[in-house]
């Protein structure tokens, strides 16, 4: 998450900007896995004793967060990548690779150790091994790569609908169920469980998560190679013309949104009939969200030119330049506030408190990255990463 493509005092404040958007936007998301049953994110229908404030944000956050922050998230991973590469040749062109090697071992180091001793859905892992390819094509010309990212979204598409028609039905029909009153109250008593009482089966989860990246992982890595154009287009530096930005804008986010609108629409009307919710829904979800990603970032890029807004901008590109950090500090307070070796809140708030949650988690990391990064130059965590890189111990404190 750390793109360490130029010395602190030369960094791209836009990029740190939406990468710290980005981060503080997918614990919006994240808080489901963390605090609430998984398939609660699925539909609304599973929230036990929902007010009418619950439904609305259960709305909000499906149709305006989900699955858009981590977009963003990889989209800025993927212009990282460029923009480290581009410095680095200049600056070692024979070590390069070498040096982006290494940021990807270790990338996927701190991805495993995350998964398994904190959190199950970690991403750290997905993104280091989909940067081993994308590393390697991002000299290809922008029609290649945005024929490519096309082409995967398009088969995985094409997989779904193959599960969704080809399959028995019988075997169907037992993937595509909500669980029942039961399975919820089970899953609740067991994430109140102790932290090594419930590792085995965090490790277990890990590894499917792990596993299922060479099958699903494919967009994560389509997504970082929009990012590597956009990144050389001079999107995310701020260089493009506002015409451009506006363009893009609206191919994205007016076209994305219909498809997020279509996907609820009909899961309202088909009483958010499981199986739908699991293949054409999500894929229209899926779709769509990519496309908001796309157009969130653009408009934080546009809005990073305006001159409004420098406290809340300075604010932001702290958070962003410690996102590795942040995000694992996201998983420690989560965990330690809702499974069983903490406060074991599992299960016990409701959607307007979760959000209210969320809420302070932010402000205490906004706060905390910008006491951080007055007194050291790195995150702890981004410090840590560098010297491992560079084999040698980095400049901590300023």
């Amino acid at each position: 998450m750390d793109n360490d493509y130029r010395p602190n005092l030369h960094r791209f404040n836009a990029l740190d900007i939406a990468r710290g958007v980005a981060v503080l936007g997918i614990l919006l998301v994240n808080i489901f896995s963390f605090a609430l049953p998984e398939m609660v994110r699925a539909t609304p229908l599973l929230l036990v004793d929902a007010s009418a404030m619950d439904s609305l944000l259960w709305y909000l956050i499906h149709i305006f967060a989900d699955t858009k922050f981590i977009t963003m998230l990889t989209l800025v991973f993927g212009a990282g990548l460029w923009f480290f590469g581009e410095h680095k040749n200049v600056v070692d062109p024979a070590g390069v690779d070498a040096l982006q090697m290494r940021r990807s071992i270790w990338l996927l180091a701190f991805g495993v150790l995350h998964s398994y001793l904190i959190w199950d859905g970690d991403v750290l892992f997905t993104y280091a091994v989909c940067a081993l390819i994308a590393w390697h094509w991002r000299h290809w010309s922008d029609a290649h790569l945005l024929k490519i990212s096309a082409a995967i979204f398009l088969l995985q598409g094409l997989l779904v609908f193959l599960v969704m028609t080809v399959l028995p039905a019988e075997l169907g029909s037992e993937w595509m169920t909500y669980p029942t009153a039961d399975d919820i109250a089970e899953e609740i008593a067991y994430f109140q469980q102790g932290w090594w009482a419930f590792t085995p089966e965090r490790i277990q989860r890990a590894l499917d998560m792990q596993f299922s990246i060479f099958f699903t992982g494919w967009s994560s890595l389509a997504l970082m190679l929009v990012g590597v154009v956009l990144a050389r287009r001079g999107f995310l530096t701020l260089q493009a013309s506002v015409s451009a930005y506006r363009i893009i804008i609206a191919l994205t986010l007016l076209p994305g949104l219909v498809l997020v609108a279509l996907s609820v629409g009909i899961s309202v009307h088909n009483g958010f009939a499981a199986d739908f919710i699991y293949t054409s829904g999500y894929q229209l979800h899926y779709w769509g969200s990519s496309l908001m990603g796309i157009a969130y970032l653009m408009l934080i890029m546009y809005g990073c030119r305006m001159a409004a807004w420098q406290f809340l901008q300075q604010v932001l590109a702290a958070v962003g330049r410690m996102a590795l950090s942040i995000y694992i500090m996201q998983s420690l307070i989560s965990t330690w506030m809702f499974y069983g070796h903490g406060l074991g809140w599992y299960g016990q708030l409701s959607m307007a408190q979760l959000m209210l949650t969320v809420l302070g988690i932010w402000l205490f990391q906004c706060a905390f990255a910008g006491w951080w990064l007055h007194r050291y130059h790195y995150g702890p965590l981004e410090w840590l990463w560098r010297s491992l890189v560079y084999q040698r111990r980095q400049t901590f404190k300023r």
